[in-house]
């Protein structure tokens, strides 16, 4: 361990990292989920409209093909944003409850 003093004379014994590597390794995989374009513009538009949207109305308000958007979709299900409810024949999805708060926490924590 080194000894003596940073260039901002905080002795180095005195240096604490609060990120431990599991946090950092959460942060980093929630930063790879949100770090994409469309899957932030799913976010946003589920979040205005309150969700249950079909992948078809998705991806036309974003114009893109719906496999994207169902690859999107994926993504953002095992990350714990977005949660799937069938009905007859569609699936629909909306932001899972603290979805937001979990956004805000990771982008307050940069």
């Amino acid at each position: 361990m080194k000894t003596g003093k940073t260039h901002k004379e905080i002795p180095w014994s005195q240096i604490r990292v609060e990120l431990s590597k599991d946090e950092a390794a959460a942060q980093g995989d929630a930063f790879f989920v949100l770090r994409n374009k469309t899957r932030l513009r799913i976010i946003h538009l589920l979040r205005r409209y309150s969700g249950l949207l079909c992948v078809s109305e998705i991806a036309e308000a974003l114009d893109e093909h719906p496999s994207v958007i169902s690859n999107h979709l994926a993504i953002l299900r095992a990350a714990g944003m977005v949660s799937k409810e069938r009905y007859q024949a569609y699936a629909y999805y909306s932001l899972t409850q603290g979805a937001m708060e979990q956004y805000n926490r990771l982008l307050e924590n940069l």
